[in-house]
């Protein structure tokens, strides 16, 4: 197998992807081959998601059926920054080369990403209350839409879905980006404001008129 694949949907797909996590196959670019021309792209950390269509262009040997793959990060990172389209390729050995970094596969299997993607009419239900997200995940979504759009200052509504997940896309049926809301704990912090602080200032005299 060997096909040309849209790079800017794999690194995307790292931006959202985990760093650190027990679930190790989080730590890795999900690629799913279920069309002639298009594969889906993902990377999560179970807080934030992007999910991709990304053009492919089969260079020798595609299977038939259909096939994913999880690459592990450090190899989906070390992609041509620059490159429209990077060659994935198997090897007799069974390991696999991607923009000529050797690479073996993830176990594991990838978490279903469509149950995650919510449907339009699912988004900002009347009877539903307005979620809590962290900004810092907003922000590697914009960056996940941006780098896989190949733009750098749009920036991306976030539409809720209630007090549930929240997306980011760019009104195109290709890309999207999934935001995993705050638990209620995380967002209980507030004490109120005190301004009967100790020692407070005497009383400043009235202005003469």
């Amino acid at each position: 197998m060997k096909i040309s694949i849209q790079a800017s949907a794999i690194r995307a797909a790292t931006i959202c992807a985990a760093k650190k996590d027990i679930r190790y196959y989080l730590q890795g670019v999900y690629i799913n081959v279920a069309h002639r021309d298009y594969a889906t792209v993902c990377g999560t950390d179970g807080h934030v998601l992007f999910a991709g269509r990304a053009a492919i262009d089969t260079l020798d040997g595609q299977q038939a059926a259909p096939w994913s793959m999880i690459v592990p990060l450090d190899a989906a990172k070390k992609i041509d920054k620059k490159a429209h389209a990077v060659i994935l390729e198997s090897l007799p050995d069974g390991t696999y080369l991607l923009d000529g970094t050797r690479f073996a596969p993830l176990d594991g299997r990838f978490p279903d990403y469509s149950r995650v993607i919510p449907s339009i009419g699912q988004i900002q239900p009347e009877s539903a209350k307005p979620g809590h997200f962290d900004y810092a995940l907003i922000v590697r979504g914009n960056d996940a839409l941006n780098t896989y759009y190949g733009g750098k200052t749009k920036v991306y509504p976030l539409e809720q879905r209630g007090n549930d997940s929240a997306v980011m896309h760019n009104g195109e049926n290709v890309a999207v980006v999934v935001v995993m809301p705050m638990r209620i704990n995380d967002v209980n912090g507030y004490q109120g404001f005190n301004e009967n602080l100790p020692d407070a200032l005497a009383a400043a005299p009235a202005l003469a008129a």
